[in-house]
């Protein structure tokens, strides 16, 4: 399914990646895990386009993607959540989740379900701001009730999701 194939990635005249390879198969799941500073977001960032790379290829599904922009990754189902999880802190869960929806046909611009059923709680929080979602400065004493840590991390994920061309919408819509 993805095939990263010895890629180099320069930031400027610092190397960032060297001869990197990786192969996911299809329904796999896939850690890249390493230190501060050894290239996993570069490599991330590589692979969505959002940085060029140098040397080698990436192959989604049997196509050489390398030379695609970001956007024609993104309508082919290629994205990723980043580790600061940069959802927008002044627009509302709702409007954060349609973000990622430029890159899909306007018919299928909606919210699937399937984000309310892995995380129920999004669907009472619509109308709330991004940058109220983490709740940990909202109570001191840190209880269940009022602290609830990663909303934050549910949207960024669920906007992902609500972008992928992949994901069920052709029941709905």
């Amino acid at each position: 399914m993805l095939s990263v194939e010895n890629i180099d990635l320069f930031y400027g005249a610092s190397q960032a990646l060297r001869s990197v390879s990786l192969h996911v198969a299809k329904d796999a799941v896939t850690c890249v895990m390493g230190r501060n500073g050894v290239g996993k977001t570069s490599l991330m960032r590589a692979i969505v386009g959002q940085q060029p790379i140098r040397k080698g290829r990436i192959v989604w599904e049997g196509d050489d993607i390398t030379r695609l922009p970001p956007y024609q990754r993104a309508a082919r189902g290629i994205a990723f959540v980043p580790q600061g999880r940069e959802i927008f802190p002044l627009l509302t869960v709702e409007e954060n989740l349609q973000t990622g929806f430029a890159a899909i046909p306007r018919a299928l611009r909606h919210v699937p379900d399937e984000i309310f059923e892995l995380f129920p709680v999004l669907k009472d929080m619509l109308a709330r701001r991004g940058g109220d979602l983490s709740g940990a400065s909202s109570s001191s004493s840190r209880s269940p009730a009022r602290w609830s840590p990663g909303r934050d991390c549910w949207c960024s994920t669920s906007r992902r999701k609500a972008s992928s061309p992949r994901s069920s919408r052709t029941s709905s819509g």
